[in-house]
């Protein structure tokens, strides 16, 4: 799902890229009962009432291109 998302490049250290592939992209992205496009809808709501800013550029180009 991560590569689906962003492709090769996430732009974190080796280590937090496994933890955060498996725990966000295996279990949360990846759960049945609500499609993509719904999904990034709400994430980039929620990155832009936290102001993750770089994050939420990320996902921004990542719904462009979904």
């Amino acid at each position: 799902m991560r590569q689906k998302l962003f492709g090769d490049d996430d732009g974190a250290p080796a280590l937090m890229r496994t933890l955060n592939t498996e725990a966000s992209y295996g279990a949360i992205w990846s759960r049945p009962g609500l499609a993509l496009d719904d999904r990034m809808v709400r994430a980039l709501a929620a990155l832009g009432a936290v102001q993750r800013l770089p994050k939420l550029g990320r996902h921004v180009g990542a719904a462009l291109d979904h």
